[in-house]
């Protein structure tokens, strides 16, 4: 029977994202992001906190070349823009749906089961996809 600790122990993870329209590599812990943290990330006040709770590092640098660390202070100073994209990029990287994609076999030799519910329109319109690079 697996003991909490090995469940939660940290698993960091390196990936280069497309943010604010350039690659930034950032190393984060996948462990940390868990139904809590999401909670706290959609509360607006501990956004940059959150951020800097799961993130270990970053080649983001200020305009003199120096390392701009992912501090919950420097974080609070980056536009919403890039602070949405940077959690829709954490968030996709960290879903089982994605480590199953990369790890699959290939397509079904089965057809897919015929539905008969129809999608659902989000009350913001059709749903459009951000130019993440996960």
């Amino acid at each position: 029977m697996p003991r909490l600790s090995s469940i939660l122990r940290p698993e960091l993870v390196t990936d280069t994202f497309d943010i604010g329209g350039e690659p930034v590599t950032v190393t984060w812990n996948k462990a940390h992001i868990t139904l809590r943290w999401m909670h706290w990330v959609d509360d607006t006040d501990h956004l940059a906190a959150a951020l800097a709770e799961v993130i270990h590092d970053w080649d983001v640098t200020n305009n003199d070349g120096d390392p701009f660390p992912p501090t919950a202070d420097n974080l609070g100073l980056l536009p919403m823009t890039v602070i949405n994209q940077l959690c829709v990029a954490l968030s996709r990287s960290s879903t089982p749906a994605d480590v199953e994609g990369k790890n699959s076999s290939g397509p079904s030799s089965s057809p897919p089961a015929a539905s008969t519910q129809q999608a659902e329109t989000s009350p913001n319109g059709p749903a459009t996809s951000l130019s993440l690079t996960p």
